[in-house]
């Protein structure tokens, strides 16, 4: 099965791969329903995830602004 991320993990910071899998997990399932045929990479999950907010769960829904908080932390820390 593939994995279909929205949240990059970080190799040298475990706490936040532990936030970004955590998220994952809440969306997981919405992921799937709303957005299973977009392409994972290059935050497309993600935006794909933000562009059908109305159709996510109230969990999911809430996580985006920390997931794409998350995303935006992990790709300024890698330069």
């Amino acid at each position: 099965m593939a994995r279909h991320a929205f949240v990059v993990g970080h190799p040298r910071g475990q706490p936040l791969r532990a936030e970004a899998e955590a998220l994952r997990d809440v969306c997981k399932g919405d992921y799937l329903k709303v957005c299973g045929f977009t392409r994972p990479g290059g935050g497309r999950g993600l935006a794909c995830l933000e562009q059908k907010a109305a159709e996510l769960s109230s969990p999911c829904r809430e996580a985006l602004p920390r997931a794409k908080a998350l995303r935006e932390k992990i790709k300024a820390e890698r330069g």
